[in-house]
């Protein structure tokens, strides 16, 4: 069940702002870049992760569309992704956020990915990647793996019920099926996806918002691109919600139901407060989150309302604009 909390007294310290450790590093590389100079020898490691959540992806990628605009592309040195943030961030990689960004428009917004009655497949994920992400609008791979960052992606082993990284360009794994996995929401797409002879589901179960990986990899600067205001926790599951869940997952196994109501939401919430700032990261870690404001378009995991998505969209490019733009092109 997700919930709003009480409204916090005063902003986070965390939340992004132009003087905000993370943001002038990243102007200061936005200068270099445009300045024809390599991302080389900086003493810092800028990492970007990007939260997912089904529809709600459609804020995240609207700051990736910004950070594109601005030409942003090749600026960080790793970035991380589960769910619909792996996906945002491969069509940011390879240059094609704005393309990508239009899926959720053009192709998601509709019963044909969201159908309700259609039981197990709520969600139909074959639809977004073997249809629409490898014939209408294809995702360029050759360019995710050919880009200056490291890319990492979260997926959920569901024979174990734990998280497990994969690092792209070193394990080199067939990137649409991993996105398929990880994207994989259950139970509203009940089912897994086989990499290396093992079935894999949905990263955001037991590693949402992967800000903790990018710390232990040793980012010293990191941007959070959140797809729910602050104030928000993720409670645990209860009563009648609880137990239409569990019949929907009868037939997964224990460690893996477990996981899904145990795990999942103390880690996020974990995750969150990290970003956030209200438990401090470890020393020499500088965060900076981007996440909706009072006023933005409210996005739930399955809004198909064309309406209010490309409201949100517009709303997450137009503040990432007003926080990177202007500073950006003085510096430059």
């Amino acid at each position: 069940m997700d919930i709003l909390g009480p409204n916090p007294v005063g902003k986070p310290p965390n939340v992004a702002s132009p003087d905000n450790p993370v943001i002038r590093e990243i102007q200061r590389r936005l200068t270099m870049i445009r300045r024809g100079q390599h991302l080389s020898d900086l003493g810092t490691k800028l990492g970007l992760v990007v939260e997912g959540g089904g529809m709600r992806g459609v804020t995240s990628g609207g700051s990736l569309i910004a950070m594109e605009e601005l030409g942003l592309t090749s600026a960080f040195d790793e970035v991380y992704g589960e769910s619909a943030g792996a996906i945002n961030a491969c069509y940011f990689l390879a240059s094609q956020a704005a393309f990508g960004e239009s899926i959720y428009l053009e192709d998601l917004a509709s019963l044909r990915f969201f159908n309700p009655v259609r039981v197990n497949k709520i969600l139909d994920m074959d639809f977004l990647i073997d249809h629409v992400m490898t014939r209408v609008k294809p995702l360029a791979v050759d360019k995710v793996m050919e880009s200056r960052s490291k890319l990492f992606v979260s997926i959920t082993n569901v024979d174990e019920g734990t998280a497990r990284v994969v690092e792209v360009k070193e394990e080199k794994p067939p990137l649409l099926k991993l996105l398929k996995a990880t994207a994989a929401v259950i139970p509203l797409y009940n089912q897994s996806v086989m990499l290396d002879g093992i079935p894999y589901a949905d990263g955001g179960i037991t590693d949402p918002i992967p800000v903790i990986n990018a710390i232990n990899n040793g980012c010293t600067h990191i941007l959070v691109l959140l797809t729910r205001p602050h104030g928000f926790r993720l409670q645990e599951f209860e009563g009648a919600g609880r137990m239409v869940l569990k019949v929907l997952l009868r037939r997964w196994n224990r460690k893996f139901v477990d996981a899904f109501f145990n795990i999942r939401y103390r880690r996020y919430n974990e995750a969150r407060d990290i970003a956030f700032g209200d438990v401090p990261a470890a020393p020499g870690v500088n965060l900076a989150v981007l996440c909706p404001r009072s006023g933005a378009p409210a996005i739930a995991r399955t809004t198909i309302s064309r309406r209010r998505l490309e409201a949100a969209m517009k709303h997450s490019i137009r503040e990432t604009l007003q926080l990177l733009g202007p500073a950006s092109r003085g510096a430059a």
